[in-house]
């Protein structure tokens, strides 16, 4: 019995299977999902052929007749019968039958749909939005199609105007205002996901209601609540890149730095991770209360945990991480703790050349600091021990901006003072550079004859 199914088998495999050329879309040559035609009577599969008009064509690309704008794609029903008959009938070759293809949300339906959605907020009637809602998230997550055609007509905006009016109404305590919030900003993540957020919609998350509701949702923080914290630490972030006022806004507000500093400490997804260290790069880099800050978050020991959770980073997490512990030495008491923890100088060392262009800056600039104000050749030497003359050198080499440029000149001509007393500090044997191209630039990084 065995030896009859894998002779059956093999000679399944031995046939070629022949797709007939009308199933095969002109463009892919793929056998055909979702076939539909345009009105120049040639039929493409969707996918495809809206490809290709996003990419700014108004042609057939068969026919090259020009196309109306946007033009009208009609499903080929005749034609995807044909096709899911012909995968029934060879099953046995491995062919699996296409699923029938739901039908595009058009713009009237999303605008239909918006409306709602504001109407119904603007109300207070939770039955009727949240029903919206579940109908927008069904048909974001049929297709790319419908989530871009929800994106460009508005959703974001409208959502925003909701979560506004949910979020202007009663008490952030009672559970029906809580969990409308936080479905409507799940939905504004989601749609939003790929582009900025205009102004319009940043208005009213903006507001002073809506922005308390952030926060709040991002200091709700239970097992039951992780993706309400998530969003609101992502959305918080969108809004202090807009505008400088949020920042500030933020920084007064009691229990905020003390849930950032936490949900760093203990994180609970990469997501909610970087966007909490954007936020407070923002607030000890640009807010008016910058120094105080600083100093709350290095007493708090934000610089200990930076340097522990450097070890073993991502690159997107150590870039932004490097950020933050640059902005943080810019205090003495934040350079002090650098200095005291003995992963500090190993750690750098090791992040030059391994995270990204901006990130080697910030690891020049966190090491200048460290080694400029050490009073004993200590972390000097410790620095030389693990190379970081050589991958200075390398990181002025493949070029750097003028202000990590001038702090990696510096950080050489310190280290240089200090390399006759460390016998294996030997350039000869860092083989990433070749020995010509050493001589020439050592000279001019360190100004020397």
């Amino acid at each position: 019995m065995l030896k009859t199914r894998n002779a059956c088998e093999q000679f399944k495999s031995s046939i070629e299977l022949v797709v007939p050329s009308h199933f095969r879309c002109p463009i892919s040559l793929d056998l055909m999902k979702d076939p539909v035609a345009l009105p120049t009577g040639i039929t493409f599969d969707r996918e495809n052929i809206e490809k290709w008009l996003e990419q700014g064509h108004r042609t057939c690309p068969v026919t090259n007749q020009t196309l109306a704008n946007p033009p009208d794609l009609i499903p080929n029903h005749v034609l995807r019968r044909m096709i899911q008959d012909w995968c029934v009938e060879n099953y046995r070759f491995g062919v699996e039958r296409i699923p029938t293809p739901r039908i595009p949300v058009t713009e009237t339906q999303v605008q239909e749909i918006l409306l709602t959605v504001t109407n119904s907020a603007q109300r207070l009637d939770s039955k009727t939005c949240r029903k919206m809602l579940d109908n927008i998230r069904v048909m974001v997550k049929e297709s790319e199609r419908n989530r871009r055609c929800f994106a460009v007509n508005g959703t974001v905006t409208a959502l925003s105007v909701a979560f506004h009016s949910f979020a202007l109404s009663g008490s952030f305590e009672e559970e029906s205002r809580r969990s409308m919030v936080k479905e409507i900003l799940a939905l504004i993540t989601s749609v939003s996901y790929h582009s900025q957020l205009d102004s319009e919609a940043i208005s009213f998350l903006g507001s002073n209601s809506s922005f308390n509701c952030l926060v709040h949702l991002l200091m709700e923080w239970s097992l039951n609540s992780l993706s309400g914290t998530r969003n609101a630490a992502v959305t918080l972030k969108r809004l202090l890149v807009f505008d400088q006022k949020y920042v500030e806004r933020l920084g007064e507000i009691e229990g905020a730095i003390e849930t950032l500093f936490r949900l760093i400490k203990e994180p609970i997804c990469g997501t909610t991770t970087k966007a909490c260290l954007n936020i407070v790069f923002f607030l000890i880099s640009s807010s008016m209360r910058k120094e105080r800050l600083r100093l709350r978050f290095v007493e708090m020991g934000m610089v200990s945990l930076l340097l522990e959770r450097l070890v073993d980073a991502e690159k997107s997490v150590g870039e932004k991480t490097l950020g933050v512990l640059d902005e943080l030495l810019e205090c003495e008491m934040g350079r002090k703790e650098a200095m005291r923890h003995p992963l500090a100088v190993p750690v750098m060392a090791k992040k030059i050349l391994r995270v990204s262009d901006l990130g080697n800056e910030f690891a020049v600039s966190v090491l200048f600091k460290l080694l400029s104000g050490v009073e004993e050749d200590g972390l000097v030497l410790e620095a030389l021990q693990m190379g970081v003359f050589q991958k200075v050198l390398v990181t002025l080499q493949v070029g750097c901006g003028a202000v990590a440029k001038d702090k990696a000149t510096k950080l050489l001509k310190l280290l240089h003072r200090c390399e006759s007393r460390l016998e294996c500090s030997n350039l000869t044997d860092f083989k990433k550079l070749k020995l010509k191209k050493v001589a020439v630039i050592m000279p001019i990084a360190l100004n020397v004859e």
